[in-house]
């Protein structure tokens, strides 16, 4: 029968999470050593090895790769594009009267900007490249002789190559090696419930320090992750009392 993951999150998710708590795991060991004498720093080394080697071996990944999380630099592009793209339509809506349709269809907002206002990250990729390769020239000094600052223009068109490269950085992320999938899953099971039972335990012992406490939600820390997705994955494990 085919190994089922014990697990409700994607699987280089899990491993990240995973590797954020046996960090805070390792800082706080002292304190948690007083709860299982097996909870000692040579347990908590041995554990990021093994969430080290699972990256590795069945993701292909380096683990510090994903902390460094690529989809939020996406979405820290996005937002500044989005930004000042959205100031530019507007001034060219009501600075341009008759001439706005003719200049937003020709720098592709027409085709792309609601798209890419829904968060499309392929659909502002186009709409970047389009606008890069349209504003040269005429309408560039068309748009700065009616006021528009070139500082925005020029803003809006460094943004395509840095978004199309962090782009590409967040796919590769999201693949994972599709052979020996049931000793990966098996793999990453062991992996899920060591932290899980160290989650669930340091999660109570710090209940009156909530700030420590969030250290070891393990379902939080995997929304924190996903946030700049804008996924919301349900939790599986309740580690409130």
């Amino acid at each position: 029968m085919p190994v089922k993951r014990l697990y409700p999150y994607k699987d280089v998710d899990m491993l990240t999470a995973s590797h954020v708590i046996s960090h805070n795991f390792m800082n706080k060991i002292h304190e948690l050593s007083s709860l299982m004498t097996c909870w000692t720093e040579e347990m908590g080394h041995k554990l990021r090895e093994k969430i080290d080697y699972g990256f590795q071996y069945y993701l292909g990944m380096n683990p510090q790769i994903p902390l460094r999380d690529a989809s939020q630099e996406v979405k820290n592009i996005r937002m500044k594009a989005m930004k000042d793209l959205a100031n530019l339509r507007n001034l060219i809506t009501n600075r341009f009267n008759h001439q706005s349709d003719r200049l937003l269809n020709k720098l592709g907002y027409q085709k792309y900007f609601q798209y890419a206002r829904e968060e499309d990250q392929e659909a502002l990729i186009f709409l970047l490249t389009t606008f890069k390769e349209q504003v040269a020239g005429d309408i560039r000094k068309h748009l700065i002789s009616q006021g528009v600052n070139p500082k925005l223009i020029e803003r809006i068109i460094s943004y395509r190559d840095p978004l199309y490269e962090a782009n590409i950085r967040q796919e590769s992320l999201k693949l994972s090696t599709p052979v020996r999938t049931g000793e990966r899953i098996k793999y990453f099971n062991g992996i899920y419930s060591e932290v899980m039972g160290i989650s669930k335990i340091a999660y109570r012992f710090y209940y009156h320090d909530p700030v420590t406490r969030e250290l070891f939600s393990f379902s939080k820390t995997v929304r924190n992750l996903n946030a700049s997705r804008g996924n919301k994955p349900k939790d599986k494990e309740n580690e409130k009392d």
